[in-house]
């Protein structure tokens, strides 16, 4: 996969003291509603999401929570249903992002997911991130 080929628009996922970098592969245990619909629609499409921290942990209201404003996209390599209904997936980062805007997904109003506008950030010097424009 090349940079152009990475899509403007990500559903992310906001997840207090946790971080993925460009090139790790993460195991995340998927079991709230929202996010287990995020991952159905990732899955049937490009199979990528967008980690990002919440600036504040303690969050009341998940719909208008703030965010950083620089995540990491990752790619789902690894796909597990339990028999419990949770899914259990290994996440492999690809490259950071920043936010430019949110946009409210209008699927469903009571799990409301944050998709946002991305740019993606090469934060490398141009020797260096001609080896991280190819996200295989």
């Amino acid at each position: 996969m090349q940079i152009n080929d990475l899509p403007k628009k990500i559903p992310v996922f906001p997840l207090s003291n946790f971080i993925i970098f460009p090139k790790t592969t993460i195991p995340l245990n998927i079991f709230e509603t929202r996010y287990i619909e995020m991952i159905n629609d990732s899955m049937s499409s490009n199979k990528l999401i967008g980690m990002i921290q919440p600036l504040s942990q303690n969050s009341v209201n998940q719909e208008d929570i703030n965010l950083h404003q620089v995540g990491c996209l990752g790619k789902i390599v690894s796909f597990k249903e339990t028999e419990d209904n949770r899914y259990l997936i290994e996440l492999k980062g690809l490259i950071r992002f920043q936010i430019m805007n949110e946009i409210k997904s209008k699927k469903n109003i009571e799990n409301m997911r944050l998709i946002l506008n991305v740019l993606i950030m090469i934060l490398m010097t141009k020797k260096k991130s001609l080896n991280f424009l190819t996200l295989n």
